[in-house]
Parts: C-alpha cells; structure tokens; sequence
C-alpha cells in the first residue's frame, strides 16, 4: 500500500490535469479499502480543487464527499474553494449554466457539508430556496444540525409541498423525511405529521413509516400527534416495514 500511495501522491501533483483525475479516482477507492491514516493523500486530493479547472475540482470535490469523515482534512480547502466559486461566479452559482461549474462547487458545498460545516449553510440554503437541483442540498442538509433552526422551517415547506398522490416524488418525500430526523429538530413535528396522514391516505407506506419513525425521535415534544399516530398501531402493512 504504501508503495501505491507513493505513486498516486505524485500523481495527484501532476501539472496534468488527466493525470490528477485518474489519480483521485483511484485514490479514492484504495482510501475506502484500506484502514490507516490517509490525511497526506486527502490533502493532495484537496489540493486538486482549482478554480480554473472545474473538471478536475468536481471529481476532487465528490471524492471528498464520498469519504465522509475522513475528508477532514480537506476541510479548509472545501470551504475556500467554495468561497472563491461564489466571489467569481455569484451568489447563485449553485444553479450556474456552466455544467461543470455548477457541478464541482455543488459537490464542494455537498462534502462541506457533510462535515458539518456552517460555511455550507448559505449555499445549502440558497438552493432549497431556488429549487435548482435542491434534491442535492436536500441530501447534505441533515449534516448541519447546528443551523436546524434555518433549515427546519424550508424543509417543512417543502415536505408540505410534496404531492404524495404521485409515486415518482417519494424519493424527495423520504429524503426531506430523512433530513428532517437527523437535524433533529422538533419544530418539524407538525409537518411530519402532515406528511403521515397524507403518505397514509394515499397508500404511501414506506415514506409513512419513514414520517412516524421520525417523529418518534422527539419523544414527548410529538405527543401532539397521538391522535394522528395511535389508530395507525393496527395497520397491518407497518407491522411488516
């Protein structure tokens, strides 16, 4: 292994751009394979976020992503990459025309995130509010626990907003579920409760079940719903989800 990580390490500094990206794939999946520190590869990969190269900086970015906690220390350079894309591009880049712009600080914002960083917070925000591609903000919003108090009530909004007579959106309807759980804010009581009655009323059984378990996470600040919750217990259909 060690001998690998030599030689993506001196890839990852390749003045060619092909190169960089070939390398950060493949640096990506030995780091997911194997255990042990990988900070000196994650910082090289982060040090492939380049403004002038978005396609190298989108597969950096994503691979950050992917890696979860161990991207930490790409930390810094996500954050001023992310930075520096806004001061050039504008605030509302995340919705850019330029494919492989929007992609690569999307997936900054994304792996920012995912970390727990508030400085993903205004990107985050901006797109549920634009709704260009929000689904990807969407995603990542649950990481950023420490703002649920911005981005519980948009969240809820949009859950309200969710057609659940319409099987194609119970994807985004479980998804807002999800973020909704791990910012773990009780204020989303009221809309989880709306979503059950709806997903119930229209057979919608998973996304039910996804909405009660969510709801449960707040223990006595849901007590409101009983009355919502108490006739589902001799439903059939979640006695086997």
């Amino acid at each position: 292994m060690l001998e690998r990580t030599a030689l993506l390490s001196e890839q990852l500094c390749s003045a060619d751009p092909g190169v960089r990206y070939d390398a950060i794939r493949m640096a990506r999946v030995l780091i997911g394979q194997w255990r042990g520190d990988h900070s000196g590869l994650v910082v090289l990969i982060a040090g492939c976020l380049l403004p002038e190269d978005a396609y190298t900086s989108a597969a950096a970015a994503e691979a950050l992503g992917a890696l979860g906690p161990v991207s930490e220390p790409a930390r810094e350079a996500l954050a001023a990459y992310v930075e520096a894309a806004r001061a050039e591009h504008g605030p509302r880049v995340w919705a850019a025309r330029e494919q492989l712009v929007r992609r690569a600080y999307q997936e900054a914002v994304r792996a920012l995130a995912c970390l727990g960083d508030l400085r993903a917070l205004p990107c985050v925000l901006e797109a549920l509010y634009e709704g260009a591609e929000a689904w990807r903000a969407v995603q990542v919003a649950g990481h950023l626990g420490g703002a649920a108090g911005d981005l519980t009530p948009r969240l809820s909004k949009l859950l309200a907003e969710v057609d659940f007579a319409d099987s194609s959106q119970s994807m985004s309807a479980n998804a807002l579920v999800s973020a909704l759980r791990e910012l773990a804010d009780p204020a989303a009581a009221p809309a989880l409760t709306t979503a059950i009655v709806a997903a119930v009323r229209e057979e919608q059984w998973h996304t039910a079940a996804s909405a009660l378990n969510a709801l449960a996470s707040f223990g006595r600040e849901a007590a409101f719903a009983l009355e919502v919750v108490r006739p589902l217990a001799d439903v059939d259909v979640f006695n086997g989800l």
